[in-house]
């Protein structure tokens, strides 16, 4: 009976996570430009992409290393997966960072 229990738990947390993820997908996509960079919340790629005029700065590019955004040369942006973590750590570290900076 444990297994059972174990198998039906599993697919109950499946099926939670296919909800979430079709409701987030179901989301439009969000742009805001702060100071020449351009931020999308890009819904249908579940990544949240920072699009700069040109390359940044050095101190730049390693806070957006530390925190966990990669380069993407395929859509010439940083980004990292779309979570409420991403979000969070682009208020608190970016956003102040971009109104002083740019």
């Amino acid at each position: 009976s444990f297994n059972i229990q174990y198998a039906n738990k599993a697919v109950k947390d499946l099926e939670a996570k296919i909800a979430t993820l079709t409701a987030a997908k179901a989301k439009p996509n969000t742009e805001t430009i702060i100071n020449g960079v351009r931020v999308l919340e890009n819904t249908e790629a579940m990544r949240l992409q920072l699009f700069f005029d040109g390359k940044p700065a050095a101190n730049i590019i390693s806070a957006l290393k530390s925190h966990g955004f990669k380069w993407s040369p395929s859509n010439k942006a940083w980004q990292r997966q779309l979570t409420n973590n991403a979000i969070q750590s682009f208020n608190h570290y970016f956003l102040p960072v971009l109104k002083g900076i740019y």
